[in-house]
């Protein structure tokens, strides 16, 4: 297949609308399908990470909560399960995903569901480790007397689940069986991570039986005024997300040889984005470019337009430049079910495409490049500057072509050293090449922020390439 080269979203959304691939028969799903929960084992396993100091589980989206499990755990930093914890962390690399994979690998009274072993719950533990960490984490949770802390927080749970239901109830699961052309032998099942920030994951569990379920733990990473967590519809993708990793991963594990020879080609061009997204090597880049791209089509097939175009903008800013092309190969994988009755007999015909896309990125790193915006100066001061006035308010940036000024992303600098001045206000220019960024600065003290392609892109849909600011105010 003929490579497609990088082009504005709104021309990929333009092709969308004339194509002529046909669309999936739509369904409605059971809306009691999938219940959304708040499951204790998912919050004790990532209470103890949090106190073992994994970053990633500090991100304190929902103050109040992070706040309380703080006051109540903290004289426990140093119980056996969190001392290994840290030991894992440092040994084996864990964290993220492998932290709520072993959680669903544990039943509700905190005992392996079945045997570990070295790939269950997850390679990284190993069965040994998880093992004993299953058994240190009820200790703990005994120890600690965590059911009083989580009967405590009961109506705060009980609040969190009703509104993430309601963006539950709109998923369509038989889309899963139509699209992929088969179902895992087993059960959907949906936890929202109260201390996982904007962290999202798919985990599943396999029985030796081959029985399977299936897990989507959503991240709660917006709050309102009285800070209880809020769901919205732009949910929707990141559940429909998590759950086709269950569809997607083993196949693709199945078949990895088909990738091997060209797959570093692929993801050494985009390694620095990639890793920041906690994707540390090609073999993980690849499955998730799978998933996005099956996310794109399940958007397609039930014709929410805005969230389509908003996906495509998304996964190009993030480094997935080859989506908008594989979105149309899947699509071709649709309407030809006869000869590729499942996702799984349609893999070499995937591994065949990405490996043109390897030869090719090079020179589509370098056309995302060119139509995406650069910041051209800043107008407040240099970047660098040691000797900024204390007394600043705002922060202005000048870019070299017109945004979308819709929203702001910004994050705190990788700088251990840094302080964080940004506020709630920002405005942009009237003609969008401007963008004021309210501060808060103290004197003599070293700042530092990001601002990402998250929302700062053009009104095409290219993103900025993160652009880091530092900077200290004088004496």
């Amino acid at each position: 297949m003929s490579i497609i080269n990088i082009r504005p979203v709104s021309f990929i959304f333009l092709i969308l609308i004339l194509s002529t691939i046909s669309m999936s028969q739509r369904n409605e799903s059971d809306p009691s399908a999938i219940i959304a929960k708040v499951d204790r084992r998912i919050e004790l396993a990532s209470i103890v990470v949090r106190l073992a100091g994994y970053d990633e589980y500090q991100q304190n989206v929902q103050k109040k909560y992070a706040s309380d499990v703080d006051v109540y755990f903290q004289k426990f930093r140093d119980h056996p399960v969190v001392a290994l914890a840290r030991r894992l962390r440092e040994e084996n690399g864990i964290g993220f995903d492998a932290v709520p994979s072993l959680a669903v690998h544990l039943g509700h009274d905190l005992d392996p569901k079945f045997p570990f072993t070295d790939s269950a719950p997850d390679k990284r533990w190993g069965g040994k480790n998880a093992a004993e960490f299953a058994a240190l984490l009820k200790k703990f949770a005994a120890d600690t007397h965590s059911d009083a802390f989580f009967d405590a927080h009961t109506e705060f749970y009980k609040t969190v689940e009703s509104r993430m239901q309601e963006v539950v109830d709109k998923i369509d699961l038989k889309w899963y069986r139509t699209f992929y052309g088969e179902m895992p032998n087993g059960t959907f099942n949906l936890y929202i991570g109260l201390l996982n920030g904007g962290m999202n994951f798919g985990p599943k569990v396999i029985f030796p039986d081959k029985h399977e379920e299936l897990y989507a733990v959503i991240g709660a990473w917006q709050a309102d005024e009285s800070g209880l967590p809020v769901f919205t519809d732009n949910f929707l993708p990141i559940i429909i997300h998590e759950f086709n990793h269950s569809f997607v991963n083993h196949v693709f594990d199945e078949n990895i040889a088909l990738f091997r020879s060209y797959g570093p080609d692929i993801y050494t061009p985009v390694a620095d984005k990639m890793r920041s997204q906690a994707y540390a090597d090609w073999q993980t880049t690849l499955a998730e470019s799978l998933v996005r791209a099956a996310v794109c089509r399940y958007l397609y097939d039930h014709q929410k337009v805005e969230q389509l175009k908003n996906e495509f903008a998304e996964q190009e800013s993030r480094g997935f430049l080859w989506i908008d092309d594989l979105f149309i190969l899947m699509g071709a994988f649709e309407s030809d079910r006869a000869r590729y009755p499942t996702f799984r007999s349609y893999m070499p015909h995937i591994a065949g495409y990405l490996k043109e896309v390897s030869a090719q990125m090079p020179d589509r790193l370098d056309q995302y490049d060119s139509h995406s915006p650069k910041i051209a100066a800043v107008e407040t001061f240099k970047n660098g500057d040691q000797d900024v006035d204390p007394n600043i308010k705002e922060i202005t940036f000048v870019f070299d072509r017109p945004l979308s000024g819709q929203g702001r992303s910004i994050n705190e600098s990788d700088h251990s050293g840094d302080s964080f001045p940004v506020k709630e206000g920002f405005r942009y220019s009237p003609d969008k090449m401007k963008v004021a960024i309210e501060v808060d600065l103290k004197p003599d003290t070293e700042y530092g922020f990001t601002l990402t392609g998250l929302a700062f892109k053009t009104r095409d849909g290219f993103s900025l390439k993160n652009y880091t600011i530092r900077f200290r105010t004088r004496k």
